[in-house]
């Protein structure tokens, strides 16, 4: 193959040097979602379009595998493709909010966005330029962003192209803004192409590229001289014209038809005119629609690629199959064409059928329908020539032992030949195709007028002649006496015929309508964004859409068609895909499949996925049942986010309001219980006024003694003071605290008090918790410096500081005493503010070391709990969060 560019010789070269390179390259992860042209389902569930066409081709030469990864939405699609778990959009406009994390390849393809309105409309002049008409618009689309047409319109978001292409049709929008290729491979599709027009110039042209994410930068050179190789050779205008992307030229005046010699179908004299069956036929079908028609020889090549832009518009009538539907259009079928295995007449009684020609050489055209169907049939030794006349001179000669062809067109041979004695036909034929005439895309009119006339022209005497004159092989031969005596028989039903085929064409015509219009709604269902499933009266899956399939769990072979509904929904519960929500298992049976078949009924089920969907029945006047199923996963997140954040908001409301209180009473206790000490130091320094100076040394002593006690005492109460507006302030930084670690420095900074009154401390294991390590000491020290001040006369304090049990998610300790302990009565006081049970004489303090530790408590999500009697000591046991939430509540 001759290298087009240098660039992409640099890099073959490199690729035969680096074969390692290549072999090792990860899969290229491709995501796509059924957006047509550019991708959509194929017939066996695989992706199909211009973009998989493309991608895979660009994978081939540049080597490297391709994953694809389906999506259900364009944003679900985009999105993945910006954060990297798709990591290749082929054939996408380079859309600006994938810059930041993508690169885009040198152009595949342009697309232009355009105004499209139904064809009656293109008469009012003021569709070029509408203003204060409907528009539909595809969000995020090419084209649904802002713009001058817009903004003189009302733009109205359409789900799909598909629902657009309908609400245009049936009048609900005046018109559809959207790039060319895609209205016009969906109207295509749906076979409406001829009821859709382009009003006015472009809106906006801009190109299509690879857009590769960032991840994958090594693949852009390969994939940029791969798609140099596909424009320099054709390859990619030719896969633009299939798929749309070069939208197709409009009819001309003069219609070019190609014609393959082909007898008896296609004839060309010696004069260099043209005639034969389907020439005839075309003729008949363009007089009576009014079309303009110039015949023109074509080869064998061109008859197999089709009608083209360039080339020719039309072809004569040709065998329609599958492969052929993607690259040229069809009208209705006009014949039947017969496809028969032809043999030496010295073999005929040893071959019937495909089968028996395993093994042996068998004759086929190089472009001919044949060919693919017995490359389809696997088994079979292909010669492959050119024309039907190289076919039967092959076999004469016993380079083949049989030949796959038309029937008639061999049967014309034969006769011109007089080789009946030589070649026998195998009946019955093996294969019977359609043939109608193939025009290029892009000519809707044209189809939808010859579709107009082909029911009544079949059925025409003008018709019965020209196949009788043409279709039945070796003319002047053929009138045998046996065929003479059918012939007799078959005209006395002539008449009934001639009615029932009038019937039938009109019957046939209604239908094919109905069925259009049929796959039309269907497309439209197949793409909406819920999932959709239709039941029938036995309870076997009629239809299901797409979004059905995406809601089936992955992995999971269910909701298929032609399943049983209650049988597949038993099956997905005993694997466990359902969430009971602690049902039995007969009663969610009963909810899944009994319910669903109840008028109405609406129901959400939830998947042990985390997907909840909400599912709504309909009984339809067929006695199927329409079952609705709606993903609202995300809506009752969100639900649950938001009563979250209203249970947050009503805990900072809680914790503003205890603070309030809290403030309220600290700022009265604060007053009250400075008020005396100021007192008492006003009239200790009145006092020292008046002492006269002889006496002074003498009597200011005492005074002075006051003063020292009257400051000291304020000054705990100062420290205490801030102690405990530190623990009612801001949310603490927390951090793994252990617990037993902060006990043996409380215990070192109280060995002083706890030598003097020969305190015996028994500390056991305790635990760690999620905390702040400031607060956590103030808590211990306060309690085990309570238990050795208040200790009971005449007996030493013994102190267990020790493990206790906690709720799920807490952990807890205990300080226990064996002091003067505390009445049942008072066991709520002495955790208020500035609370004493006792004279302050008999035990120093302000009353705010047990407030101190039940909001530090507090502020770790936890609680201080006593339990004490008089003379018999107390237990305080302290239960904490084991770990600290983002936003630590504060219940009182």
């Amino acid at each position: 193959m001759r290298l087009r560019t240098p660039l992409l010789a640099l890099f073959l070269i490199a690729g035969l040097l680096s074969p390692a390179v290549a072999a090792e390259r990860a899969p290229l992860i491709v995501g796509w979602i059924d957006i047509p042209p550019l991708f959509h389902r194929g017939p066996d569930g695989e992706p199909d379009g211009f973009s998989r066409e493309l991608i895979g081709r660009l994978g081939e030469i540049a080597g490297f595998e391709v994953l694809y990864k389906r999506f259900l939405s364009l944003q679900a699609t985009l999105e993945a493709q910006r954060s990297g778990s798709s990591e290749a959009l082929p054939g996408v406009v380079g859309l600006p909010d994938l810059e930041a994390t993508n690169l885009f390849s040198v152009p595949v393809g342009r697309t232009r966005v355009r105004l499209f309105v139904r064809v009656e409309d293109t008469q009012d002049a003021s569709m070029t330029a509408p203003e204060g008409r409907r528009i539909g618009i595809v969000p995020p689309v090419s084209g649904s962003g802002p713009s001058p047409l817009l903004e003189r319109n009302i733009a109205l978001p359409q789900p799909s192209t598909g629902t657009a292409l309908l609400k245009l049709l049936s009048g609900d929008l005046d018109g559809v803004l959207l790039p060319e290729e895609m209205i016009w491979g969906e109207a295509h599709t749906a076979g409406l192409d001829h009821r859709v027009a382009a009003a006015g110039a472009p809106i906006s042209e801009l190109d299509r590229v690879v857009a590769l994410h960032r991840d994958r930068a090594e693949l852009l050179e390969p994939l940029n001289a791969a798609i140099a190789e596909l424009e320099a050779s054709g390859e990619l205008a030719d896969m633009r014209r299939r798929w749309f992307l070069d939208p197709p030229p409009p009819a001309p005046d003069i219609l070019t038809v190609g014609v393959l010699p082909m007898p008896p179908h296609t004839i060309v004299r010696q004069d260099g005119g043209f005639t034969g069956y389907s020439v005839e036929t075309l003729r008949d079908l363009a007089g009576l629609t009014g079309l303009k028609l110039d015949f023109r020889t074509i080869t064998a090549e061109e008859f197999g690629a089709g009608p083209t832009p360039g080339g020719f518009d039309m072809m004569t009538p040709a065998a329609i199959s599958d492969d052929r539907r993607r690259t040229m259009d069809f009208t209705l079928p006009i014949q039947r064409a017969p496809f028969s295995i032809f043999v030496r007449s010295d073999e005929a009684a040893r071959i019937a059928d495909l089968n028996d020609l395993v093994g042996r050489p068998v004759g086929v055209d190089r472009v001919d329908l044949a060919r693919y169907l017995a490359e389809e049939h696997g088994r079979l030794d292909l010669t492959i020539l050119d024309g039907p006349d190289a076919l039967v001179q092959a076999l004469l000669e016993r380079r083949v032992d049989a030949i796959l062809y038309p029937t008639r067109t061999i049967r014309e041979i034969i006769a011109r030949g007089d080789l009946d004695a030589r070649i026998d036909e195998v009946r019955p034929p093996f294969f019977v195709s359609e043939r109608a005439p193939a025009l290029r895309f892009g000519l809707g009119n044209v189809r939808e007028r010859l579709n107009a006339v082909i029911p009544g022209y079949l059925v025409s005497e003008r018709h019965e002649a020209l196949a009788a004159e043409w279709l039945d092989a070796g003319r002047n031969l053929f009138w045998t006496e046996a065929r003479v005596r059918t012939l007799i028989l078959i005209c006395a039903g002539v008449v009934l015929l001639l009615a029932g085929l009038l019937v039938f064409s009109l019957l046939h015509r209604r239908h094919h309508v109905a069925r259009e219009r049929q796959r039309f709604a269907a497309e439209i269902v197949s793409h909406l964004p819920v999932g959709v499933l239709l039941i029938s009266p036995e309870g076997t899956i009629d239809f299901m859409n797409l979004a059905s399939d995406g809601q089936t769990p992955r992995q999971h072979p269910l909701f298929r068609t032609g399943q049983d509904f209650r049988s597949t929904v038993r099956q997905m519960i005993d694997e466990g895909w359902v969430d009971t929500e602690g049902r039995s298992e007969a009663a969610m049976i009963e909810i899944m499949t009994e319910e669903a078949f109840q008028d109405g009924k609406v129901r959400e089920i939830r998947f042990t996925d985390g997907k909840i969907f909400r599912r709504t029945s309909k009984l339809l006047e067929s006695g199927s049942t329409l079952i609705v199923r709606e993903d609202v996963t995300d809506y009752r997140n969100q639900l649950l986010q938001i009563e979250r954040l209203n249970a947050d908001l009503e805990q900072q409301i809680r914790r503003t309001e205890i603070a309030n209180d809290e403030l309220r009473a600290f700022a009265y206790a604060t007053s009250h219980d400075l008020k005396a000490p100021s007192n008492t130091l006003v009239m200790a320094v009145e006092a020292l006024a008046e002492i006269p100076a002889i006496m002074q040394a003498s009597e200011s002593a005492d005074l002075i003694g006051v003063l020292r006690r009257t400051t000291n005492g304020m000054r705990a109460l100062i420290d205490d003071i801030l102690t405990y507006t530190n623990a009612i302030g801001s949310d603490p930084v927390h951090e793994p605290v252990d617990l037993n670690a902060v006990a043996a420095d409380v215990l070192e900074a109280l060995g002083a008090d706890i030598a003097a009154s020969a305190a015996e401390i028994r500390l056991g294991p305790l635990p760690t918790v999620d905390a702040n390590p400031t607060q956590m000491h103030q808590l211990l020290q306060n309690l085990i410096g309570n238990a050795v001040k208040f200790r009971a006369e005449g007996r030493a304090p013994v102190i267990d500081i020790a493990p206790a049990g906690a709720p799920p998610g807490c952990v807890g300790f205990k300080v226990r005493d064996n002091g003067i302990g505390i009445a049942r009565e008072h066991r709520e006081k002495v955790f208020q503010l500035f609370s004493r049970l006792n004279r302050k004489s008999l035990y120093q303090g302000v009353g705010l070391g047990l407030a101190i530790c039940q909001r530090i408590a507090l502020n770790h999500q936890g609680r201080i709990e006593l339990a004490s009697e008089p003379g018999q000591g107390a237990c305080f046991t302290v239960i904490l969060k084991e770990r600290a939430d983002d936003s630590p509540s504060h219940a009182d």
